[in-house]
This record gives structure tokens, sequence and C-alpha cells, in this order.
């Protein structure tokens, strides 16, 4: 993502903070967790789906955030039978990661990477319970 934030090249940032996303969460979490759903059961469906997004990114510094992140997403994708709170979920996190260094310029270190990402899960936690009150059911 570093070129993306030097260059300042829109067609780079739309492709980072949206298409990315998208096209990753249908893969993943779309055909990936569809398919392994009956197979493996939630945690299987969170392991597999979570090591192969972190594999996909073929950068370790990556895997060791994109791992989890990927577990975290198939859940949601698992539970409520939907992908499109992962989307939203992989956009908002995309774009913090292209627009913050932007408007931060200092040295971000591990408090404000652990506050932001303490930020990002309330407001997930927030959407939640505002858009999907009710539990889709799995069949």
């Amino acid at each position: 993502m570093d070129s993306v934030l030097v260059d300042g090249n829109i067609f780079g940032v739309i492709a980072t903070a949206l298409l990315g996303p998208i096209a990753e969460e249908l893969v993943f979490r779309g055909l990936l967790v569809k398919n392994a759903k009956k197979e493996f059961g939630l945690i299987g469906c969170m392991v597999l789906s979570g090591i192969a997004f972190g594999i996909m990114h073929l950068n370790p510094i990556q895997g060791i955030y994109a791992i989890p992140l990927g577990m975290i997403f198939a859940y949601f994708a698992y539970r409520y039978n939907s992908i499109i709170p992962t989307i939203l979920a992989h956009i908002i996190n995309n774009s913090i990661a292209v627009f913050l260094p932007k408007i931060y310029h200092g040295d971000m270190g591990y408090i404000t990477c652990a506050v932001l990402c303490l930020a990002f899960l309330a407001v997930s936690v927030t959407v939640k319970k505002c858009f999907f009150k009710k539990e889709l059911v799995i069949s």
C-alpha cells in the first residue's frame, strides 16, 4: 500500500480501498466459506479462510493481522450468511490503511495502532447492532 500513498494515484486508492475488498470478500468469504461450511463447520471455515487470506497477501507483516482479520470476517460471513458485513468492514479497514498515514504524519507506534484497532472494533460492533438486528438463518 506504500506506493498508493506515495503516488497519490486515485486509481490505486480506489483499487485498494474499494475494489480489492469487494473482490477478496467474494473469494474468501463468498466462495471459500460458502463451499466449506458443511464440511468444516464454523471453526474450520474461520481457520481456512484466515490462513488463505493471510497467505494471499504474500507479505509476512500483513499476514500477522490478515489471518485473524480473515478469521473474524469468516465468522461474520458464516454467522449472518452474508458477505455484505464483511465487505463493509474490509472497505473500512483498507480505507483506514490508505488514508490514515495521509492524515497522521508522525510515527504510528503500537499504542496508536492498538487504539485504532479498538476503534475499528467499536465501529464494527455498532454497525452490526444497527444494521443486523435480526440474525439470519444459516441453511
